[in-house]
């Protein structure tokens, strides 16, 4: 005796329903972890009369209902050119690294590439025990390295010794050199390239990442802000004894406090990172508390 049609239906719907119930755990164990830039220009304004941070804050909210294996490493936030202790990569770790945001304070320097060495090295047990697991790390910063590091080298170096490994990265309120450089950090790191500029589009962006349904792949940018598209510098020309110019000078003093900011041998006055010196809201400079350990 043959199935009928409609029970048939409902068998192919519940087969369904399983696979993408499997499909979705096996997605919430490939781990994220976060590389959160709390450096000091995240004081500026993202939009309106809100901060980036206060912004970023509000993006990140919603990883406490992820049931995704999550981590956080703090790059920033009165830490010099180090790392805070990461929060290392767990089922359900969403709300702690929620509340572990929402204490930052902007201030310091932005040590990119440590911070994603950090990140790689916190994926290093997950890489040790699935071998063949998805793992990724997601870079949401709103300029360029500010320690003299080579986040290009460091990526490269993650990827070469492990071939599962994707790095994310989401530009801040990004646009020239930082977001031309982002992008090829993207590149390197065999991840997609996103950019925000109000709480909203940066909780979108977090959110492709985290369910994996929309990952833009980083492509080649301009040059330069005019608009054309053209090749991006060869990698192979950043090397870990240049700091990127007057690039990452200027991100430099926009992530320093005004107690913290050193003269500039020019006499020309400095600009603030992608805002106005007058619409930054004042930094704050206390100290980052150590982030608890899971």
């Amino acid at each position: 005796m043959t199935d009928s049609r409609p029970r048939r239906e409902l068998r192919f719907m519940v087969a369904s329903a399983l696979a993408l119930a499997a499909s979705a755990a096996a997605h919430a164990a490939d781990p994220i972890q976060f590389v959160f830039d709390a450096s000091g220009s995240m004081s500026a304004n993202a939009s309106g009369r809100e901060s980036r941070i206060e912004a970023a804050r509000k993006a990140m909210a919603q990883l406490a209902r992820s049931p995704s294996a999550l981590g956080l490493t703090v790059i920033g936030g009165g830490l010099g050119c180090v790392h805070s202790s990461p929060l290392f990569p767990a089922l359900g770790a969403g709300s702690r690294i929620v509340e572990a945001v929402d204490r930052l304070r902007p201030s310091g320097l932005t040590p990119l590439s440590d911070g994603i060495r950090s990140a790689g090295d916190a994926l290093e047990a997950d890489r040790r025990a699935r071998p063949s697991g998805q793992r990724s790390i997601l870079v949401l910063t709103d300029g360029l390295e500010t320690c003299g590091g080579d986040p290009f080298a460091a990526a490269r170096e993650l990827r070469g010794r492990d071939g599962a490994l994707s790095i994310h990265v989401i530009g801040f309120n990004v646009r020239g050199a930082a977001r031309h450089q982002l992008n090829r950090l993207a590149q390197e790191g065999g991840g997609s390239f996103q950019t925000a500029a109000t709480a909203g589009s940066l909780s979108k962006a977090i959110e492709n990442v985290v369910s994996g349904e929309f990952l833009p792949q980083a492509t080649s940018e301009p040059e330069s802000g005019s608009g054309g598209r053209g090749p991006l510098a060869d990698p192979d020309s950043f090397s870990s004894e240049i700091d990127f110019g007057d690039a990452q000078s200027a991100e430099r003093q926009a992530d320093l406090s005004p107690l913290e900011a050193k003269p500039s041998p020019e006499p020309t006055p400095l600009k603030a990172k992608e805002a106005p010196v007058s619409d930054a809201p004042a930094l704050h400079t206390e100290e980052l508390p150590p982030l608890p350990m899971l």
